[in-house]
């Protein structure tokens, strides 16, 4: 099987190096029969993320590719232009942060695998997940705004509780079909409810919800919870 992980990058320059240190991890963390790709979006970064990205495709040992923005244009447009072109059979979004655990991917494959889903969360709050260290703001949001989606989806969001997580695995048709038309921080949830809209079959694993520990976060609360909001009423 053949993994391709979309990694969005904006100012990710502090991160990037540790980015590069689990991603060497891969073949140990798959293991066998599986190959691997990366696409790393650089969405209008104004410090070294380039340049962080060109050294750490160079140290990889499978093929990176790196396309970029001139100027910032979010989330979902970097997803969007992931997408160009993208081959393989499933498909990861991941953060340049790394926000959850990279060792939970063949767990985030398994469901894939076994043909008993379409798209895989990783989910803090499932009651066997956890979030370690959030600040409390970016915890409720995504909470609150998990919950109104569930309700809004109704039986469609069965056994679904983060709505919000950008770390998921795809099978390339259904994320393909499933692109956000916005470009902020909610792609990711109006991603999931694309797909469950076309029929989708989508599941979740527990994980834990870590704290960054290298620059800074781009989310504005705020309006990403404003964000959320307009995306329910839209339905």
């Amino acid at each position: 099987m053949h993994v391709t992980i979309l990694i969005p990058c904006k100012d990710e320059s502090p991160a990037i190096g540790h980015l590069g240190d689990a991603l060497a991890r891969l073949p140990e963390i798959l293991g066998a029969g599986y190959g691997v790709a990366i696409v790393a979006v650089d969405d209008g970064s104004t410090d070294a993320t380039s340049e962080a990205l060109a050294a750490m495709s160079e140290a990889l040992p499978f093929s990176v590719e790196i396309r970029g923005h001139d100027v910032n244009k979010g989330i979902g447009a970097a997803l969007r232009t992931a997408a160009e072109g993208l081959a393989g059979d499933v498909v990861v979004t991941y953060d340049a942060d790394r926000p959850y655990p990279l060792e939970d991917l063949p767990r985030l494959l398994q469901p894939i695998v076994d043909d008993q889903a379409d798209v895989v969360s990783a989910s803090p709050w499932h009651p066997d997940g956890a979030a370690d260290g959030v600040p409390g703001s970016r915890a409720l949001v995504s909470r609150l705004a998990s919950s109104l989606y569930r309700l809004r989806l109704g039986r469609r969001a069965r056994g679904l509780f983060t709505i919000t997580s950008g770390y998921r695995a795809w099978r390339r048709h259904t994320f393909v079909s499933a692109l956000p038309r916005h470009d902020g921080f909610t792609a990711t949830a109006e991603m999931l409810l694309n797909a469950l809209r076309h029929g989708a079959r989508a599941t979740e694993i527990p994980s834990t919800l870590r704290a960054r520990t290298e620059g800074h976060s781009k989310m504005r609360i705020l309006r990403t919870a404003w964000s959320h909001l307009g995306l329910l009423l839209r339905g």
